[in-house]
């Protein structure tokens, strides 16, 4: 819980460490890192897990432009997901969701949240039974077909 976020934060210490060695100034001038957990538990351990990483990593790399907004507990099915972002990332999200349409949905839903030159990133485990449930889903999200998809506007969030 929460290797997603750790390794988003990785990649920004990452790039701005190169950039640094190479006198090109920073890579980001801010970042906002959000989560929706579907659990307490799973809040808990997000939090420990980011608290034990951030710690270490300011040991090697600055990270002062990194907001980690606290995780919001919620079912990301049924929730309003309010603002605009750069990337959404769904991190075991998709192969957790029984039903084709109500994946779809999601998707068309969270894509409503990007901005013009925003991306979505869906990442699922690799095993033979989830591979072919989530190829079901992904096959219908061809380039065509989401530019034939009507996405709602959102307000700005951070």
């Amino acid at each position: 819980v929460g290797t997603t976020a750790v390794a988003i934060l990785d990649l920004i210490a990452l790039l701005d460490n190169l950039c640094e060695l190479y006198g090109t100034g920073s890579f980001f001038d801010r970042v906002n890192i959000s989560a929706v957990e579907g659990s307490g538990d799973n809040i808990n351990v997000y939090k420990e897990n980011l608290s034990f990483f951030k710690e270490r990593l300011n040991k090697i790399s600055s990270i002062e432009k990194v907001t980690l907004n606290p995780p919001v507990l919620a079912n990301i099915e049924k929730s309003d997901i309010q603002g605009n972002y750069d990337l959404i990332i769904l991190s075991n999200v998709i192969s957790e969701i029984k039903f084709y349409p109500d994946r779809k949905n999601l998707i068309i839903k969270l894509s409503g949240n990007l901005k013009k030159s925003g991306g979505l990133m869906i990442i699922e485990p690799a095993s033979r039974s989830r591979e072919m449930s989530v190829s079901a889903t992904s096959s219908s999200f061809t380039p065509a077909a989401l530019k034939r998809a009507t996405f709602g506007t959102t307000s700005t969030l951070e």
